[in-house]
């Protein structure tokens, strides 16, 4: 199932919220074991659901936990060696090549408790989520006084949040949907909150102020998009301006689409020890899906040897609001990234052939008839 999954984010949530539920350990590991085969950040909820089965019948989950791993990803545990130095390099490779710094991190995070607040469970949802745990908290040392060890209540949701913590610190990818696992936690915490702390006339219309601000973005982010993907604008542009034999660098394997092209890779980045370079294309096209910031390399390059051919794309806009840049969550950038080609400056290094035609962005500019659809 998750091998016909594009995102396995929506599967591994959905496994690890099953495995909070059945009353039998073994079960539960088994399901787990799944997630993390599904996606390895599951593994950071594994000390929660360890902590939320009695100390007694703990045996039968941790047996089971790998059983279910080995049967989510078999052919990782066939090459288990392998498998485990690509894990390593990948992890180094979202960071360019080191380990995140202390004010990245806080960075992420900050990016991230942001995205909650807007696109899951909203402000209201994270207030009364956060309350209701508090409450436990507040009732778990009336009941029992101080302890060496937090009970079932307190300790399962920590450590769900710290695990979730864990995982965003080191993805350096600010998407909500990693996010996804710890939703139905939070929303579970939310309910719980509403219940505790209003009446029951007085639900409903605190329910519904919860959820108004999350749907009202998520329809922005949705019905917002464009119906080209400024991919396909740019590269109708490219294949409209670039002469024969033209050389054309792109970040993205496959974007733009560029037949009858051959396009290189621009390093636009450090990678693993490899060093970024300024580009030497006749034309480039770059975008602001990269979560860390172009190379000075690149990027000092590019500003003196290249200039805008045309700009595509950038926030979702519906009703002619356009929603701030800023405060759209980096997955609502993959239908509508802002994609800009450039093109060598006369003097430099010269396009082969005739000049190709201009363009600017859609909002308020023109482009060459015949090369770009009407979004």
């Amino acid at each position: 199932l998750s091998g016909r999954t594009y995102v396995t984010d929506a599967l591994q949530t959905a496994l690890v919220a099953l495995a909070f539920l059945p009353a039998s350990p073994a079960l539960a590991g088994l399901l787990m074991g799944l997630a993390i085969g599904t996606k390895y950040s599951a593994a950071a909820f594994v000390p929660a659901l360890v902590w939320s089965v009695p100390a007694g019948r703990r045996r039968a989950l941790l047996w089971s936990l790998p059983l279910g791993y080995a049967l989510g990803a078999p052919f990782v545990v066939r090459h288990a060696r392998s498998s485990a130095r690509l894990l390593l390099v990948h992890l180094r490779g979202v960071h360019g090549g080191t380990w995140p710094s202390a004010a990245e991190v806080f960075e992420m995070w900050r990016s991230h408790a942001s995205s909650a607040a807007l696109y899951l469970v909203g402000p209201v949802g994270l207030v009364l989520a956060f309350a209701a745990l508090a409450r436990r908290w507040s009732a778990e040392r009336a009941l029992e006084g101080r302890r060496t060890l937090p009970g079932a209540a307190t300790g399962v949701p920590a450590l769900l949040l710290l695990g979730q913590l864990a995982w965003l610190a080191v993805s350096n990818f600010p998407v909500v949907r990693y996010q996804l696992p710890i939703v139905p936690f939070l929303a579970a915490w939310a309910a719980e909150g509403l219940v505790d702390a209003t009446p029951r006339r007085g639900r409903g219309a605190l329910a519904a102020a919860a959820l108004a601000l999350s749907a009202a973005l998520s329809a922005l982010l949705v019905f917002g998009v464009p119906r080209v993907h400024p991919f396909e604008r740019a590269g109708l542009l490219i294949r409209g301006a670039a002469p024969p034999g033209a050389r054309v660098g792109r970040i993205w394997f496959g974007m733009p689409q560029l037949p009858g092209l051959a396009p290189e890779e621009l390093k636009a980045f450090p990678n693993l020890g490899v060093p970024a370079e300024e580009p030497s294309q006749d034309l480039v096209v770059d975008d602001d899906l990269p979560p860390i910031d172009f190379a000075p390399a690149y990027r000092a390059g590019r500003d003196r040897d290249y200039e805008a051919l045309g700009s595509f794309g950038g926030a979702p806009r519906l009703f002619g609001f356009a929603w701030p840049r800023a405060l759209t969550p980096h997955d609502a950038r993959y239908p509508s990234p802002r994609v800009t080609v450039w093109r060598r400056r006369e003097g430099t290094a010269g396009l082969r052939g005739p000049r190709g035609p201009s363009a600017r962005d859609s909002e308020g500019a023109t482009a060459p008839p015949g090369h770009l659809p009407t979004p």
